[in-house]
């Protein structure tokens, strides 16, 4: 009986094997077709899907094309019908009328529509200065000549703001200079100084700015300063004058704030008192200038008029960080880009220059950063071309080693810091040997 219920047994086990192998093998089957058609077929499959994609995207830049050229159609007979290009030159760029086919690639240095429709500025005017010209307020990535437009239109005074000293040149002289008195110059250098700054103007007189003629050119240089409350500086002031003779007081506060009132006003000193000179030049009192570098090369390039020789600033932005000393509100200036402006340290100008900022500074609003009013936002209105200064002209840092030949590249040797100032003298000194 046992041995009968073992044999059952193993026959039950056997088939189960059996059926278990065979269900295992059905399974293996099932898995190899799978793999097979999935490995087969999604190749194929991909590749018709890939067909339908590119013809999907074939009519879509079909279509993209036909709408790119018509817009381009239609802008391009709108700026022929109504807008004067004319050659200009923004960051560099010369544009003119054979540009005007760029007009996608180099939207920003198209030339601004002539607005015949006179009434309809007028009024566009009336009411930027309503709401102040934040009614448009347009991104840093406007195109320049509307950021410029709109720039000129913030700024322009109307009739109840005009300013006696800004707009009329209504300047009252506390100390005077005659040294325009007695020669036709050729050179008159403007050097902006605070009343405190007794120092910096000795350094000057001690080196560049004594210096009288070069090459047969007549030179000379005034130091621009305006009022002060402390009765013992002026004094002061007045005696170093009467000793020099190269100063000329404003009577205004003399402020950081107020540097724009003192440039007006040594332009407009320079143009009633100097007539017949040649070429004016503006310097900061931390600024060495090479007279025998600059002569040689007026010499060479005998600029007549319009010109403007300076180290350009292009898409320089205002600084809205409170604690910088440069911190310029909204309020002040809405606008995210400056237009084009020359840095402050030096420039150099015929006298016409200065005679058309004057007059487009009549009917300007103040700004209390100097360069950038009158090199830039005047200058949206004078339409004088920046003539870039050679890079050996732009500024050089003062430093030690200014005392071989290689000073003599250089038009303009700054002195930022106090530390760099004990560099000054032996600074000259070699500029002075090389040139005898």
């Amino acid at each position: 009986m046992g041995l009968m219920f073992t044999r059952y047994i193993r026959v039950v086990c056997s088939r189960r094997s059996c059926l278990l192998a065979v269900a295992c093998l059905f399974i293996v089957c099932l898995i190899r077709v799978f793999l097979l058609s999935f490995v087969i077929g999604t190749p194929l499959h991909n590749d018709l899907r890939l067909i339908s994609l590119n013809n999907f995207h074939q009519s879509v830049s079909k279509s993209e094309r036909s709408v790119v050229h018509r817009l381009n159609s239609k802008v391009k007979s709108s700026i022929e019908g109504s807008t004067t290009f004319e050659k200009t030159t923004i960051s560099g760029l010369p544009f003119n009328s054979s540009d005007k086919d760029n007009i996608w690639r180099r939207g920003s240095v198209q030339k601004p529509k002539i607005m015949h429709n006179r009434p309809h500025h007028d009024s566009l005017r009336q009411t930027v200065q309503k709401t102040k010209g934040l009614h448009t307020r347009p991104r840093h990535d406007s195109p320049r000549h509307i950021l410029d437009q709109n720039i000129t239109d913030l700024f322009t005074a109307a009739d109840d703001e005009m300013n006696d000293l800004l707009n009329h040149h209504n300047f009252n002289y506390i100390l005077n200079s005659e040294v325009c008195a007695q020669n036709k110059l050729y050179i008159v250098a403007f050097i902006h100084s605070a009343t405190e700054k007794r120092k910096e103007r000795d350094l000057i007189r001690n080196t560049w700015g004594r210096v009288k003629q070069i090459r047969g050119e007549l030179i000379a240089a005034i130091f621009v300063l305006a009022a002060t409350s402390n009765q013992t500086l002026q004094q002061e002031i007045e005696t170093e004058a009467k000793a020099y003779g190269d100063m000329v007081q404003g009577e205004f506060v003399d402020s950081y704030r107020n540097l724009t009132y003192k440039h007006i006003m040594a332009l407009s000193w320079i143009t009633h008192n100097c007539p017949d000179v040649k070429y004016i030049l503006k310097a900061d009192d931390d600024t060495m200038v090479n007279l025998y570098n600059m002569v040689d090369y007026l010499h060479v390039t005998k600029p007549t008029n319009r010109f403007l020789y300076c180290s350009p600033y292009y898409f320089h932005r205002p600084i809205r960080d409170r604690r910088d000393k440069w911190y310029v509100p909204e309020k002040d200036y809405p606008f995210g880009l400056y237009p084009g402006y020359c840095e402050g340290f030096a420039y150099i100008i015929t006298p016409d220059v200065a005679t058309r900022f004057l007059n487009v500074s009549r009917t300007m609003k103040y700004y209390w950063i100097d360069d950038l009013y009158v090199t830039g936002i005047l200058n949206l209105q004078a339409k004088i071309p920046f003539t870039k200064m050679a890079i050996h002209h732009t500024y050089e840092n003062m430093k030690e080693r200014d005392t071989t030949s290689e000073v003599n590249n250089y038009m303009f040797i700054l002195a930022k810091y106090s530390q760099m100032r004990q560099f000054w003298d032996n600074t000259w000194s070699a500029i002075v040997r090389f040139n005898k």
